[in-house]
């Protein structure tokens, strides 16, 4: 199995954890369903993602 190592900030890390807590939140209170939580977590994640992009080529 190959290993990844990345790095992000403790801001990037506290964001990632705050709004996946909340997702997890919402959907323990069953506010959102198990598939918004994905869908949810996916948009989170390619915007993240796209931002990440962004920045590399502003560099």
């Amino acid at each position: 199995m190959n290993v990844i190592r990345i790095q992000i900030t403790e801001e990037e890390y506290k964001m990632g954890v705050l709004v996946t807590s909340f997702l997890c939140n919402l959907n323990r209170y069953n506010i959102i369903n198990d598939n918004e939580l994905d869908e949810l977590i996916k948009y989170f994640a390619e915007k993240y993602a796209r931002e990440c992009r962004e920045r590399k080529k502003n560099k």
